[in-house]
């Protein structure tokens, strides 16, 4: 099981983010042949602001996410650190697909290329 504080940041920090990309296009699922596209923030705000409804979103939409017996995608709370590393990873995939640059990401890249020593 994942622990709270990484809970906490795929909350707090992930989600949160994801609602910033205007339009988010989803290259692995298609409708009509066309990658499936939609605005985060659109349906955070026609489900009166609930972040949840985008996480359930994000989940369906991530064909490698765990799902129970009956294919419903599993609560955080019950999946391991690895699945949500991979989930985590597939968003930050959707966005950067979408031309969306997430600013954590930004920033650990800026920390690595710091301590390889490419910036100073």
């Amino acid at each position: 099981m994942i622990s709270s504080a990484f809970n906490r940041f795929y909350h707090g920090v992930v989600l949160k983010q994801v609602l910033q990309v205007p339009l988010l296009t989803v290259e692995d699922v298609k409708i009509g042949g066309i990658p499936f596209t939609f605005s985060p923030a659109g349906v955070a705000n026609t489900m009166h602001g609930k972040l949840d409804s985008v996480k359930q979103l994000l989940k369906a939409l991530n064909l490698d996410y765990p799902k129970d017996k009956e294919g419903k995608p599993l609560s955080t709370t019950k999946i391991e650190n690895t699945d949500l590393l991979q989930h985590i990873e597939a968003v930050i995939k959707m966005c950067a697909d979408s031309g969306h640059e997430m600013d954590f990401v930004k920033r650990e890249y800026e920390n690595i290329k710091l301590q390889a020593g490419i910036l100073s």
